[in-house]
């Protein structure tokens, strides 16, 4: 197979294949570290985008539990009265620690 001539390759054409023979020259050890470097460095870019972005914690206030309390299926007005002094005492709390 006869060589390609330089003149007849594009410019793309010419930069991949001054890369490829670049790489072709290296040593085996040389080529273990670029290999490595690349993947690791795609690696942990991959792992960065993959990790869901830090959520401040939701407070939990005395009028959203009884709310969220009242939406539960057999929690009535009963129930939700005796609820209430333990809401009230555990939401206190939770300021008091902050």
């Amino acid at each position: 197979m006869p060589k390609k001539r330089n003149c007849r390759r594009s410019e793309i054409e010419r930069e991949i294949h001054e890369k490829a023979v670049s790489l072709r020259k290296l040593t085996d050890h040389q080529l273990i570290e670029r290999l490595e470097q690349r993947f690791s460095a795609g690696f942990e870019a991959g792992k960065r985008e993959a990790m869901p972005p830090e959520e401040k914690p939701r407070h939990l206030t005395e009028q959203l539990l009884l709310a969220l309390a009242e939406d539960v299926k057999g929690v009535g007005p009963a129930l939700l009265s005796k609820m209430k002094p333990v809401i009230q005492k555990v939401v206190g709390e939770e300021v008091a620690n902050e």
